[in-house]
């Protein structure tokens, strides 16, 4: 859950964090770090999704899964 608040946050100041410009919190270069941020931890949480995707069935068709990921 820690890591799905992150990749939240960064969303949010990736849509509007012009706030943080006025302030001076954020500098020149920071868009391109939140991106590099972001990236990061979706690539963390790619493993985790996997199992979220993956439908457990009885059913023999293959078109009873929801994806084959991993298979």
């Amino acid at each position: 859950m820690y890591l799905l608040a992150r990749i939240f946050a960064l969303k949010q100041l990736s849509i509007d964090s012009s706030a943080c410009y006025e302030t001076g919190y954020f500098t020149s270069g920071a868009k391109d770090l939140i991106i590099e941020s972001m990236k990061v931890l979706v690539r963390e949480l790619r493993p985790h999704m996997i199992p979220l995707v993956e439908l457990q069935t009885h059913e023999l068709a293959d078109m009873s899964y929801l994806s084959a990921i991993g298979n």
